[in-house]
């Protein structure tokens, strides 16, 4: 009994000890988890070559890493990340600058062709995109070089070398003459900004050995200035200086998983082999199967073997019912890799039977979180760092002349780069998705335009030209009518009750008109949209390409010169430059408005070059159309004057 309440007291009484974290505690299950309190470039120094080298095996020979890497290359790249310039005009209130703009964009475009922007030729700057996200995946890191000297038909002086991180010499480390450190072949100076960087003499790959006529030295380096160099490398630890495969997690795992798939399919060829044994009585240690007086013993099917005297044969029992544990094991396996990597399992093993359609939309917005922070990182880390040394050289060469480039070089530096996007899982409930957020004020057209990889104002370009090219053929689409309800919200018709209604405003001076712009856009949002009677159904009542012209060019003018027109018109601009389908009575008032002031035409300021040009009543014209508008909006009163005659 007392033995009993002594082993009962030892185990009620709690053990004291030092407060700690339990996933620091030391024990038997634990003294086999070893760490180091090492920084970031002592733990890469001793692992970086063997990672890169089996990341790299693994690319070449694995299918599920070849996969895992096409992935991250497609889906980050795609077929290219689009450049667009977005430089203002300096007196322009925040307008771009198209002129400008335009010309950037033809410069760099030529120079994005694989003769001008590639050392070797052979690539375009899409390629080289696709190349340096592949390398930064497989390998960790890669070098490009600026080489500041002409290439092909762009007349910039500048090309890009993409080099392997194998060149930048990993194993030498120390102090600089100039007191500098150097870590893995990267010159820093004290605040671990890279000074240089040192390769191998003659900038040969120390593989190269195959192809090479001379045998690489490695004891002399090559060392350029690290403002010719972009090192190229995602950054998981403060104070790293070279870059881990993205692969590094995943290389042991992966390998097993090769064996264990070998293992696998020998077992499946032994127990699907059909073999059997014959016993002779004299024996047979010659012919065929014998070397050296020993029988080579082989698996083979189909093969029938000779036994000697007193032999057997034990063949232990092939288990060939593993089907669903190696399906699982695989699954599980390609997870924990998919994981690692950042991208889904089905998508590595290209295979969505398992899962529905939110789990899938689930998994694939996860993984696209992730593309889009790599796309973010490789505009920022390459193709801007590009794109600025490019425009240094494109403006000294003259290939660019850009005014007062050489006092503010940053007034030009604003730009865009598109990343792709991606289509929509469930495009009908997207696409409301965004209507609804669009309607409730929580997103702009042009961030919906974004996402999906374009841009608002090529976007607006494009449908332009369609609808001009459909007036011209006079095409009508389905998509023409009915207006979307987005566009009427902030478009809508001016509602007026009565033709006199609109003379009166009209006749007014804008002086002594109360309305403001923005209360007669709030006025234009209310109102309400009337259908097109049937018998209309054949007439087109979107403005043409001119009279939208004119009404922009009107607008301007009101804002720059502060009078003109009314708030009528000035929301009928807005309409027609917005090429917003007009109701049949507001043409009827077109076609008034312009009768009636046909004799503005006459008085001074109304044509270019004479005084006080624009006056009021040209601006007043345009903000109505003007001369196109005056055409088209007799053409359609022409017209549904026939259609009321042929329905009466």
């Amino acid at each position: 009994m007392a033995l009993y309440r002594q082993i009962l007291n030892l185990f009620s009484k709690p053990r004291r000890g030092r407060r700690s974290y339990q996933g620091a505690g030391v024990n038997r299950l634990t003294q086999n988890w070893l760490t180091s309190s090492t920084n970031a470039d002592s733990e890469i120094r001793g692992s970086l070559r063997t990672l890169r080298n089996r990341a790299r095996q693994l690319c070449r020979d694995n299918d599920y890493a070849r996969q895992a890497l096409r992935i991250v290359v497609n889906n980050v790249v795609g077929s290219g990340i689009q450049f667009q310039s977005q430089v203002k005009m300096a007196r322009g209130a925040g307008r771009l600058d198209q002129r400008i703009n335009n010309l950037i964009e033809s410069a760099w475009h030529e120079w994005c062709k694989k003769s001008s922007c590639d050392v070797g030729g052979r690539l375009n700057f899409h390629d080289i995109e696709r190349l340096v996200m592949r390398s930064c995946a497989e390998s960790g890191e890669v070098i490009i070089r600026l080489v500041n000297q002409q290439f092909g038909y762009s007349g910039v002086p500048l090309a890009l070398e993409v080099i392997e991180s194998d060149l930048l010499v990993d194993d030498y480390n120390g102090t600089a003459e100039n007191g500098n450190e150097i870590r893995m072949g990267v010159e820093v100076d004290k605040w671990s900004r890279p000074v240089a960087y040192y390769f191998y003499a003659g900038m040969r790959h120390p593989g190269d050995y195959l192809f090479s006529s001379h045998t690489v030295v490695t004891s002399r380096y090559k060392r350029i200035p690290a403002d010719e160099i972009i090192h190229l490398y995602t950054v998981d630890r403060p104070g790293q200086t070279r870059g881990v495969t993205w692969f590094s997690s995943s290389v042991e795992r992966l390998h097993h998983l090769s064996g264990y798939e070998q293992a696998e399919l020998i077992s499946k060829r032994v127990a699907a082999s059909l073999m059997g044994f014959i016993t002779s009585p004299e024996g047979e240690l010659i012919g065929d199967g014998v070397y050296d007086d020993e029988r080579v013993t082989t698996f083979e099917p189909g093969v029938f073997k000779y036994l000697a005297p007193g032999e057997s044969v034990s063949v232990p029992a092939i288990n060939n019912d593993q089907s669903a544990t190696y399906a699982d094991y695989i699954r599980a396996s390609l997870r924990a890799f998919s994981a690692g990597l950042g991208c889904s399992a089905e998508s590595v093993m290209n295979d969505y039977s398992q899962s529905n359609y939110s789990s899938s939309r689930l998994a694939l917005q996860n993984e696209r979180d992730v593309w889009r922070q790599l796309q973010s990182w490789l505009i920022d880390n390459f193709n801007k760092i590009v794109y600025y040394r490019w425009l240094d050289m494109a403006v000294l060469s003259g290939v660019l002349n850009l005014p007062r480039y050489e006092l503010d070089p940053s007034f030009y530096h604003d730009c865009r780069f598109i990343p792709r996007s991606w289509g929509y899982i469930d495009p009908t409930k997207e696409v409301d998705a965004y209507k609804e957020a669009l309607r409730a004020g929580f997103v702009t057209k042009s961030q919906i335009i974004a996402e999906n990889g374009s841009d608002l104002q090529e976007v607006y370009n494009q449908l332009s030209a369609e609808h001009e090219l459909a007036e011209s053929l006079e095409l009508q689409f389905d998509t023409d009518v009915p207006m979307p309800i987005a566009v009427q919200q902030y478009a809508a018709p001016i509602a007026a009750d009565t033709e006199d209604e609109v003379d009166d405003i009209e006749d007014n001076d804008i002086e002594d008109n109360d309305m403001e712009e923005d209360d007669m856009e709030e006025s234009s949002a209310k109102s309400i949209y009337k259908r097109v009677p049937e018998r209309y159904s054949h007439i087109n009542f979107r403005p043409p390409v001119g009279a939208r012209s004119e009404a922009k060019r009107g607008l301007a003018w009101r804002r720059e010169f502060g009078r003109g027109g009314t708030a009528v018109g000035v929301a009928r601009a807005r309409d027609i430059q917005n090429g917003v389908e007009l109701s049949p009575d507001t043409l009827r008032r077109m076609r008034s408005f312009f009768a009636r002031h046909e004799v503005d035409k006459q008085a001074t300021g109304f044509s270019p070059g004479e005084d006080g040009f624009p006056s009021n009543g040209r601006i007043a014209w345009a903000l109505w159309g003007g001369d196109p508008g005056q055409t088209w909006a007799n053409k359609v009163v022409n017209q549904m004057n026939v259609a009321d005659e042929e329905d009466n």
